[in-house]
């Protein structure tokens, strides 16, 4: 792994802490076994697998949240952790994609502008990341049924995912 795929995989990307109640609700912090966070009734098994399916639908929705140097925000583990990898790839292209990094000239930076490019990623990423929780949340605020609904995350997905209320 060269120096520059290497920063990008040890972004620690945040989230703003009012949607702490929401990743916990719905992800299982603090490891245990498979068969426990399904008894929990978690519908993710890891903090980061809600972050990444937030990533997504801010993408799908086109909605984002830039974290401000002003907010509160939680941290969880680097990029390099997450699984699967394939995923973590895709969401990684995504996001230089809709980032301005610099991909062609970047290898012939020094360390410090290098780094000045990778925040760019990560910025991308938590931008997205936090529009896709707001969505969510907002969604579970003005429709208080759906957090009951265990199919909730798959059918959001869904091009034809419609509530009562529009958000």
């Amino acid at each position: 792994m060269n120096a520059i795929e290497k920063k990008i995989y040890n972004i620690k990307p945040a989230y703003r802490e009012d949607f702490d109640t929401l990743v916990k609700r719905h992800s299982q912090f603090g490891g245990g076994s498979d068969d426990s966070k399904f008894s929990q009734g978690r519908s993710f098994s890891n903090a980061y697998e809600v972050y990444i399916y937030s990533f997504f639908i801010g993408i799908q929705k086109d909605t984002q949240l830039t974290l401000l140097p002003g907010d509160e925000s939680c941290e969880f583990w680097e990029v390099n952790a997450w699984q699967p990898r394939e995923l973590t790839d895709y969401l990684l292209s995504c996001a230089i994609g809709r980032s301005e990094f610099d991909m062609f000239n970047v290898q012939h930076m020094d360390a410090d502008k290098v780094t000045t490019e990778v925040r760019k990623i990560k910025h991308t990423i938590e931008s997205y990341a936090n529009g896709g929780l707001k969505y969510i949340n907002d969604l579970l605020v003005s429709e208080p049924d759906l957090i009951d609904d265990d199919t909730l995350f798959i059918r959001l997905l869904s091009s034809d995912f419609k509530v009562s209320n529009s958000i």
